[in-house]
């Protein structure tokens, strides 16, 4: 017996899921189906693909080897089939990773108008936070990433392209202490906790352009540090004790904060304490109004990039490259 695109592509599916069931549902085929698949797979390489216990399956390190080989094979493959084809009758999968707020609050209507205008190409979306997401891209789980986020590329081997900047909103209850006021400056909102969800554990941290010169903070940073008042910032962050940064440490978590799976759990959670937190604008809704209030701070701009990720030096194919464009070009 010979290795066949479906060995290698059954093999693939299940291997970024690390799930027999759930890669046999990518591949359309019955999980007995796939588990022969793979089974035939290991008896004609003469080697164990995976570790399997009763938590599932992992590859192992002849699984990753074959993984790497499998993906450039099925892709030039692919890209033999699309050979000629024009834009229109592009046809195939991509497998997207994505952070919890793009898969969550910008992919569903973006995928919804894809799907319309080129309904042979189908999109894969695994959503995890983000160093999963980075992970998925370097270890080629997935061909593309769509971030809303920093990007830690000094320890990647990807690029990015920024397609568009989102602006962070500062929430508390409507019967939170500081409802009342129409804006807050920095010191008013270092004295209350926080709540964060995963991709955040930062988020009070707040990333500054211009703080104000008669701010407690700026005051203790200007003098510690000999610098003119008003200066612009950039990507300076500073703690609740005023304490300056320079990049956002993913550990930094007071004993007095607290953590909350998603977005959603957290607008829950402000809405029925004095807790505060920072949410992308584009995750509050009108039903928000009823129970939380956006709150202004003076001077001061909190934006996150949405970034599109991808390997350095890797072969993509015709509708990755497609995709890619076709993203850049959204207005949402």
């Amino acid at each position: 017996m010979r290795i066949t695109l479906k060995h290698l592509r059954v093999f693939v599916e299940v291997a970024k899921v690390e799930s027999i069931s759930e890669g046999a549902k990518a591949c359309f085929i019955s999980q007995s189906a796939a588990s022969i698949s793979l089974g035939q797979l290991e008896k004609i390489l003469e080697v164990k693909l995976f570790d399997r216990n009763k938590n599932g399956l992992n590859l192992n390190n002849d699984g990753k080897v074959l993984f790497k080989k499998a993906i450039e094979i099925i892709e030039k493959s692919n890209e033999f089939e699309l050979f000629k084809t024009s834009t229109e009758n592009l046809q195939g999968s991509i497998s997207v990773a994505a952070n919890s707020v793009i898969a969550t609050y910008i992919l569903p209507k973006l995928l919804y108008k894809f799907h319309r205008e080129y309904p042979n190409i189908k999109i894969n979306i695994i959503s995890s936070n983000l160093d999963k997401t980075f992970a998925n891209i370097e270890n080629e789980i997935c061909e593309i990433g769509f971030v809303e986020g920093r990007v830690p590329l000094h320890e990647m081997k990807s690029e990015e392209i920024v397609i568009k900047k989102s602006e962070l909103k500062l929430i508390c209850s409507k019967n939170h202490p500081l409802a009342k006021y129409d804006s807050v400056s920095i010191d008013d909102i270092f004295a209350y906790k926080w709540a964060y969800y995963h991709d955040t554990f930062t988020t009070r941290d707040i990333l500054l352009h211009k703080v104000d010169k008669n701010s407690k903070i700026m005051k203790k940073w200007a003098g510690d540090f000999s610098i003119k008042e008003n200066v612009f910032l950039g990507d300076i962050v500073f703690t609740k004790d005023g304490d300056m940064i320079k990049e956002s440490i993913n550990s930094f978590v007071n004993n007095d904060d607290f953590y909350l799976p998603n977005i959603e759990a957290v607008k829950r959670y402000v809405a029925s304490s004095d807790f505060l937190a920072t949410v992308p604008e584009i995750s509050l809704c009108d039903i928000d109004n009823t129970s939380l209030k956006t709150l202004n701070l003076k001077d001061i701009v909190m934006t996150r990039n949405h970034r599109i990720i991808f390997k350095k030096d890797k072969h993509h194919t015709k509708i990755v490259i497609f995709f890619r464009e076709w993203l850049q070009k959204q207005n949402y």
